[in-house]
């Protein structure tokens, strides 16, 4: 699974932006593979790594859809129908759940 940085700059203007300053409340359901800040492990040089081997997989992911005016994100940075661990059948239906119960708050 790759590891990439965020590919959009935080201070650009997204959809999910807009709607938001317009006082809606946004959501990103789903895949995610537009890159993530992946915190890297201590005594790595930088806070920041692509390397699976240094990133620190115990800290939350930084740069995505959240600080790119989504006020939620309850999905993967990677393809999760097709890469361990989370690879299955009820993935879609899980989203599907989540982004109903998101939708009626």
């Amino acid at each position: 699974m790759p590891y990439e940085p965020p590919i959009i700059e935080p201070d650009r203007t997204t959809l999910a932006s807009m709607l938001k300053a317009r006082g809606y409340t946004t959501a990103c359901v789903g895949k995610w593979h537009l890159g993530h800040l992946y915190p890297a492990k201590a005594g790595v040089a930088g806070p920041y790594t692509s390397d699976e081997q240094e990133i620190d997989f115990e800290r939350p992911l930084e740069g995505g859809p959240t600080r790119l005016g989504f006020d939620t994100f309850f999905g993967t940075a990677g393809c999760s129908t097709s890469d361990a661990p989370t690879a299955s059948s009820t993935t879609t239906g899980r989203w599907a759940s989540r982004a109903f119960r998101l939708r009626k708050r």
